[in-house]
């Protein structure tokens, strides 16, 4: 019982810091209206956030995905694009959202504009 309430806390806790970074980053100055956001995985869990929270916020989103998932990352506002699609290493992205890892790094490096963050 004990360690099923200490996943459920550790799961609390990595929602509210991916949504105080969001936040803090919009309250810092660093993330503003009209800036381009990647988010690579956009169909899972931990990308559907990202996409929402970055269209509410008035940014243009990139969001990538299988193609048999490109329907529900279009339904959360985002432009949806498959991976390994080329458009994906020429958007010059302001901020990139990657949970992805290995498979996708390369295209997130390479989107990123100058100055971007990760």
């Amino acid at each position: 019982m004990r360690s099923g309430l200490a996943r459920h806390r550790r799961r609390r806790r990595d929602r509210r810091s991916l949504q105080d970074r969001v936040v803090g980053a919009r309250r810092d100055g660093r993330f503003e209206k009209g800036n381009t956001l990647l988010v690579q995985g956009a169909a899972t869990a931990r990308g559907q956030r990202p996409s929402t929270i970055g269209c509410s916020l008035g940014a243009k989103v990139y969001a990538t995905s299988r193609a048999d998932k490109l329907d529900k990352v279009r339904a959360l506002g985002a432009q949806a694009l498959e991976y390994g699609d080329p458009k994906v290493r020429e958007l010059e992205a302001n901020v990139v959202f990657e949970p992805i890892g290995a498979d996708t790094f390369t295209d997130s490096v390479e989107a990123l504009a100058v100055r971007a963050r990760w």
